[in-house]
């Protein structure tokens, strides 16, 4: 069991430091609880693209399978990485290819939801910070389950097409 220790302060300022603080401290433990809870998706065949020189957006491709008998709704991603982490998918109106945001997806139980180039896919708008190595992303479920990935960075030269 935790314990707190309240200090007792005075003035407004130092009322804020001790907020600002305990709330950190509080959100985080909640994030390292939920992480735990997500068992039922697994991820597999993940990576995101390495960015190309002068752009400020990126996407990510994995495949996420959902080993319960229940449906679950993906409702947020988000990384440090980035100022916006969205879904989007490419779907075809009047012969031209656009790419549209999804709010939420649902992977079916017991099955599959494959993140792919030129389909469904995490879209990280606006980056914050060079792409290393590997990019860390929460993914958010509705039933408030959260499932932190680490991401490896893969070049686009890279990947494999299938034609």
């Amino acid at each position: 069991m935790m314990m707190y220790y309240v200090p007792i302060v005075h003035n407004t300022s130092e009322k804020m430091l001790f907020n600002k603080g305990f709330y950190k401290v509080f959100a985080i433990s909640l994030a390292l609880f939920s992480v735990s809870t997500s068992a039922n998706v697994a991820v597999s065949d993940a990576f995101i693209r390495a960015p190309i020189p002068g752009t400020e957006n990126t996407a990510a491709y994995m495949t996420l399978s959902n080993k319960s008998d229940v449906v679950r709704v993906l409702v947020a991603a988000k990384s440090n990485i980035a100022d916006k982490v969205e879904f989007h998918d490419h779907i075809m109106t009047n012969g031209t290819m656009r790419m549209v945001k999804k709010e939420r997806l649902e992977v079916p139980a017991n099955s599959q939801l494959t993140f792919q180039s030129g389909g469904l896919h995490v879209m990280f708008i606006g980056l914050r910070t060079p792409v290393e190595k590997s990019v860390e992303v929460s993914f958010e479920f509705q039933n408030g389950d959260v499932e932190v990935v680490t991401l490896p960075v893969r070049s686009v030269h890279h990947e494999h097409h299938h034609h």
